[in-house]
């Protein structure tokens, strides 16, 4: 288990069609080019994860794995970058 930091917020795929949802980001540290992509856990595959969703333009703390740029969440919560 890692521990990251950054801040959350949500694109928009597939915009005015009927597969239109949320997609999940972490945007971390300076020194990383690319936004790590968020593992979503949705009721409905086209719907909010609820857990994430509440986070959307917050600093965040997420304990979980990451794969080829994708963090799968164990945990989450807000959190200031100097704690």
């Amino acid at each position: 288990m890692v521990v990251y930091r950054g801040f959350l917020f949500i694109k928009l795929a597939a915009i005015g069609s009927k597969s239109e949802k949320p997609l999940y980001f972490l945007q971390a540290e300076p020194e990383r080019k690319e936004d790590y992509s968020l593992k979503a856990q949705r009721d409905n595959p086209w719907g909010e994860d609820k857990r994430l969703h509440k986070f959307n333009g917050k600093k965040v703390k997420i304990d979980g794995s990451e794969e080829k740029g994708t963090i799968d969440v164990k945990t989450i919560e807000e959190c200031s970058f100097i704690d």
